[in-house]
């Protein structure tokens, strides 16, 4: 395992309840069983503060650890535009990688 993975998902600021958030989606990997919930305050379209919780493997805390410091204070358009194009690069190079 990559060392740099292990430093990412040690990362561990953003692993917390937020009790008084506006936004909150909590979703489960149907293959690994992974599950996981994010909690946003989101104000001005611009997200306030982000936290995580939830039963997962080292890839996916450290994926969050990153999706999380980079959503705070960035406009939540942004950040759907960057979950957007990483989900259509991923599933393009799983085609090609099926092909």
């Amino acid at each position: 395992m990559d060392l740099e993975i292990l430093n990412i998902a040690s990362d561990t600021d953003n692993y917390k309840n937020i009790k008084d958030h506006t936004h909150i989606s909590k979703l489960k990997n149907s293959i690994c069983g992974d599950e996981m919930q994010i909690k946003l305050i989101i104000k001005n379209d611009k997200i306030i503060d982000f936290g995580y919780s939830g039963h997962y493997c080292i890839y996916c805390q450290a994926s969050v650890s990153i999706l999380s410091r980079i959503s705070i204070n960035n406009k939540k358009e942004k950040i759907n535009k960057l979950c957007i194009d990483a989900k259509s690069y991923f599933d393009g190079n799983l085609e090609a990688l099926n092909s």
